[in-house]
């Protein structure tokens, strides 16, 4: 009997040292597939309700349907040089400053700048005196253009219906030099 039972010690260590075989996690991979699905799904449902852009049409633009007051002019407002020393250096900016206004407003915009001539030029100067050099040499000059069009804004006031006098203020020149040389 000893025998058996050595036998049957031995064939039960045999089976517990092999390893049972697992089946695939089929429930796992099932689930998911589920999940994937319904992001799938849900993905091209909240695309679908989103799509704004597909009933939108351009309307052409035809001259002679604005008035006259609404066109777009012009306004020059300097042409000129400051300093500016923030970055330890000596630079020399030449500015030009534009100002698109709608043709109403020309006349006292232009009326305005003739009569504070001086104040307007000083806050000009104060804005590029104070300016670091990164937002001077900015290729759109959009700290430059952001600051001025709101120095203009407030120099000029809202027109009698609250908006902007000022469509847009343009630096078509913005160039500096070292005064090192």
């Amino acid at each position: 009997m000893g025998e058996q039972t050595d036998k049957k010690a031995e064939a039960g260590g045999e089976s517990e040292a092999k390893p049972a075989k697992k089946k695939p996690p089929i429930v796992a991979m099932v689930a998911v597939l589920v999940v994937m699905a319904v992001e799938g799904a849900v993905v091209f449902v909240v695309a679908g309700m989103t799509k704004g852009g597909q009933t939108a049409s351009a309307s052409e633009l035809h001259e002679g349907h604005g008035t006259e007051s609404e066109a777009v002019a012009e306004v020059p407002v300097f042409h000129g040089k400051f300093q500016n020393q923030t970055s330890g250096r000596v630079w020399i900016w030449e500015t030009e400053i534009v100002l698109e206004v709608r043709q109403k407003h020309v006349e006292h915009i232009t009326h305005e700048l003739e009569r504070r001539q001086a104040a307007v030029r000083d806050a000009i100067s104060r804005i590029y005196r104070r300016a670091q050099l990164a937002q001077l040499r900015e290729p759109g000059s959009e700290t430059i253009t952001r600051q001025l069009t709101a120095m203009l804004d407030e120099f000029f006031g809202p027109d009698p219906e609250g908006h902007s006098m000022i469509e847009r203020v343009l630096v078509p020149v913005c160039d500096g030099y070292s005064a090192d040389f």
